[in-house]
């Protein structure tokens, strides 16, 4: 708990260094994703989730976006603090790991649930590999990775 949790928040990361390089990646990948559902939510909901905005009428398609340009800056904010945990504050990279993995559980459970119309195939399987990744990463934000001792030179 106290790798999730610290009691502060510094420059550390006592985890694996591809823990940060994988969160880094997702991170900007994330990143990317919600300034399209915020700046272009017709072409992110319609081109990449393949949803069918154009069969729920102008109101409905209107209300959609809005939610849907909504959601985007929510999950904007997120990364933000993402890319502050990677450019300040890495030990704070456990706990945005965790909370990236619990939203891509939740969205999964949701998806179960309540599942959106006309999802291709290829958006499924980048869900189930981003969420694979996630969890890697997370393993190695949390998991003990004792340092290298350094070789000693002996002088004669």
């Amino acid at each position: 708990m106290q790798r999730i949790f610290p009691a502060s928040f510094d420059r550390s990361f006592p985890g694996h260094a591809v823990g940060v390089w994988l969160f880094a990646a997702l991170t900007l990948f994330h990143f990317a994703i919600s300034l399209v559902a915020v700046f272009n939510p017709y072409g992110g909901a319609v081109g990449a989730d393949g949803i069918p905005v154009d069969s729920y009428g102008p109101a409905g398609a209107a209300a959609f976006l809005s939610l849907f340009s909504t959601m985007g800056l929510y999950l904007l904010a997120i990364n933000v603090v993402g890319l502050v945990a990677l450019l300040r504050y890495r030990s704070m990279i456990p706990f945005m790991a965790l909370l990236y993995f619990s939203i891509k559980i939740s969205d999964r459970v949701i998806d179960q649930y309540a599942p959106l119309p006309g999802r291709p195939a290829s958006g499924e399987l980048l869900t189930i590999g981003n969420g694979l990744i996630l969890g890697y990463a997370l393993v190695l934000a949390l998991a003990f990775w004792p340092k290298r001792s350094q070789p000693t030179s002996h002088a004669a």
